[in-house]
């Protein structure tokens, strides 16, 4: 299944236009769709139909002026929200590699396989808000008391909790832990299966 995201965290194209939009009945009508330029993944034409889409990714058709992006419902399936043309270029993307470059710049590898120059502070695990249209990073959505984590794995995945703090667990292979406040409720999570999303209205995500 092509795609740049891992395999957990997307969904077969064919599937999210078939099953989720109802947009397609058949392989051969994505086919045709594809074969004409007429279907946008992250603001570039789809060439193959076995693609797939990752969390956060923006499906587009804008000959009928239709955009969605995919999400987690609150049981963690895959879902597609109807999102606006001016949110169309936008996603979130967790840092997962940093490495020094020239001058202060850095290259950062993003959750999507993307490599990217940046000259400013970030760190591995943070989410970047990424613009499509232009190939940069808008703004940086660090882990901060009080501001909002997305689930992406695990029994939690596609709700949201309130981040409290991190801890470091091990000396050589490190695990980060994240304490967060759901509902009333303080968990613990390891920051592999939840993104920061900074105040929750960077982008629709419901």
């Amino acid at each position: 299944m092509p795609g740049t995201h891992k395999k957990d965290l997307s969904i077969p194209l064919v599937v999210a236009l078939r099953d989720n939009l109802k947009l397609v009945s058949t392989k051969r009508e994505l086919n045709y769709l594809i074969n004409n330029k007429l279907i946008l993944l992250n603001n570039k034409a789809v060439s193959n139909s076995k693609i797939a889409a990752g969390l956060f990714d923006v499906v587009a058709l804008p000959n009928i002026k239709k955009y969605y992006r995919v999400v987690l419902d609150k049981t963690g399936k895959f879902m597609l929200i109807e999102i606006s043309d001016k949110e169309s270029n936008l996603t979130l993307l967790k840092v997962i590699r940093k490495v020094a470059s020239k001058g202060k710049k850095v290259i950062l590898t993003l959750s999507n396989g993307y490599n990217v120059n940046f000259d400013k502070k970030v760190s591995v695990n943070d989410t970047v808000l990424f613009d499509t249209s232009s190939g940069k990073i808008k703004n940086v959505l660090s882990y901060k008391k009080g501001e909002m984590v997305y689930f992406v794995r695990g029994k939690r995945a596609g709700s949201t909790a309130e981040y409290q703090e991190k801890t470091v667990l091990g000396l050589f292979k490190k695990t980060y832990i994240a304490k967060l406040k759901l509902n009333k409720e303080i968990i613990d999570s390891d920051i592999k299966n939840i993104m920061s999303i900074g105040s929750g209205k960077e982008i629709k995500l419901e």
